[in-house]
């Protein structure tokens, strides 16, 4: 499912908050239709052992401590981080 979510602007002035109110709305509809969709998808599943959220952290983040995912949902998912670090060669 594609978010339609329009990305960066480069619009300033008196247009620059209307643009970013935007993306906020989009966001917010996004979010909520996905929400709605793991909710029918996970809420039916009786041997549930774990949900995995992907994405970039900031959004993927803000989806979770928004309450965007259903409660139910909510404690089944995996908490992983991967680190990255730089590899040297010699």
């Amino acid at each position: 499912m594609d978010s339609r979510v329009p990305r960066k602007h480069g619009r300033g002035g008196q247009s620059q908050r209307r643009f970013e109110r935007l993306i906020e709305i989009a966001a917010h509809e996004y979010f909520k239709k996905i929400g709605e969709m793991a909710s029918e998808v996970f809420l039916n599943q009786e041997d549930l052992r774990g949900v995995i959220v992907g994405g970039p952290g900031p959004t993927k983040e803000y989806f979770l401590n928004e309450g965007y995912l259903h409660h139910e949902i909510q404690k089944n998912r995996h908490h992983r981080y991967l680190l990255h670090r730089r590899v040297r060669h010699p």
